[in-house]
């Protein structure tokens, strides 16, 4: 039986470190994991190409609460976040392509058991966002997937998630404003130029609000090159053997 999916709290004179070791070990026990040979990676770059193989699982319900299971554990766990996402996604009707792709997950896992994210002390109240997009990215439905990442000062507070944090509420006043960091040099120019291109004329009002916030000085947006670019890794698979 899988434990509660409690975070561990470990503090130390400048940091706390979250982590939900003992519950991926409850895991990796329930699956018959705990002795199998591990991945560098959580699932393979080419697994969404294969998403509609396999034949239907004779009995589904394992599948979803081992997704379900997973989905606990990317609490605490960025690097799973877009290989749980992807396994999410066939919960209606997983195959055995998709349960084998889900158990590479607990391969992973079983050698990074005690990763988790560390909170350090920082004297410096600024918001940093880091969001990417891939262009159609699914080979299967054609759709694009997102991804962000939010940094309160030096810590990660949040990523591919839709959680807003309310830092007024929280009484919280910002030192400078928010920055965005964007691959997409055209992105970065929509948001500064006061000129729409007729072609743009699509875009809802979410592109409206951005600059309208930019042009008060409420927020900023940065190109970052592809390589620094972090949300890069809550749109697509990373490479490994």
């Amino acid at each position: 039986m899988v434990s509660k999916p409690i975070i561990q709290v470990s503090r130390s004179s400048d940091s706390l470190f979250l982590s939900q070791q003992k519950y991926t070990t409850d895991l990796l026990k329930k699956f018959g994991f705990l002795q199998c040979s591990s991945v560098s990676k959580p699932i393979s770059p080419q697994v969404e190409t294969k998403s509609t193989s396999g034949t239907l699982l004779d009995s589904p319900t394992e599948y979803p609460q081992l997704v379900g299971a997973l989905q606990y554990l990317s609490i605490t766990r960025l690097d799973i976040t877009f290989d749980v996402n992807l396994a999410s996604q066939y919960m209606h009707a997983p195959t055995t392509t998709n349960f084998t792709a889900a158990k590479r997950i607990l391969r992973y896992l079983s050698s990074t058991k005690s990763h988790g994210v560390t909170i350090l002390a920082s004297p410096y109240v600024t918001l940093r966002v880091y969001m990417d997009s891939d262009w159609t990215g699914c080979p299967v439905s054609r759709r694009s997937t997102s991804g962000y990442c939010i940094f309160f000062g030096d810590n990660l507070i949040t990523w591919s998630s839709k959680k807003q944090y309310l830092l007024r509420d929280l009484d919280i006043n910002l030192a400078s404003p928010p920055v965005a960091y964007c691959d997409n040099i055209a992105a970065t120019y929509l948001a500064y130029s006061p000129v729409m291109h007729s072609r743009t004329k699509h875009i809802s009002i979410d592109c409206h609000f951005e600059r309208e916030k930019v042009a008060l000085g409420a927020l900023k947006v940065v190109h970052v090159p592809t390589h620094a670019q972090l949300a890069d890794a809550f749109i697509k698979a990373l490479f490994g053997h």
